[in-house]
Formats: structure tokens, sequence, C-alpha cells
């Protein structure tokens, strides 16, 4: 979930337990819900090399991740389809 306050990421598994973070964004635009497959999440922003990253995203299409400061390198990932 992203909004005017940040970034509040979670994490959830059947097996396991529930997560919970904020981290710290610039949004422009409105806010919004999305998911992404955690692993391929943590895998492209481990291979940035960078502790800031850009996300675009407009509604329900992909997300498109760019290391900060920007190098030229850029990832796109779908999101996910989440049951309620």
């Amino acid at each position: 979930t992203f909004g005017p306050d940040g970034l509040a990421v979670g994490a959830r598994s059947e097996e396991t337990a529930t997560y919970q973070a904020k981290v710290l964004a610039k949004l422009e635009g409105p806010a919004g819900k999305t998911a992404f497959n955690g692993r391929l999440l943590i895998d492209l922003l481990t291979h940035f090399g960078s502790e800031q990253a850009t996300l675009s995203i407009q509604k329900t299409g992909p997300g498109l991740f760019e290391p900060l400061p920007l190098n030229g390198y850029q990832h796109v990932l779908m999101p996910m389809m989440v049951q309620a």
C-alpha cells in the first residue's frame, strides 16, 4: 500500500507468519495498493546495489523499478492477483 505517509510493505504466508513494515517513500500521484512476488522483489532490489529505487506503476499494470541514482538499468515486475 502506498500513500501520503509512505509505503507499507507486508508479506503473508499460510505456512509461517505475517510481516508488516513502513518504508520512507516519496509518492507522486494517487495512493494505491498492489502486490508483487516477494522473492522476485527481493532479488531485483538485491541486484540494484543501491539503497534507493524508484517504482513507476499505473493502476494494475506492471511495475517499473529503477535504482537511484539512475544508471540505465530497468526491471519490470508484474503484479500478482491477491484474493481478499
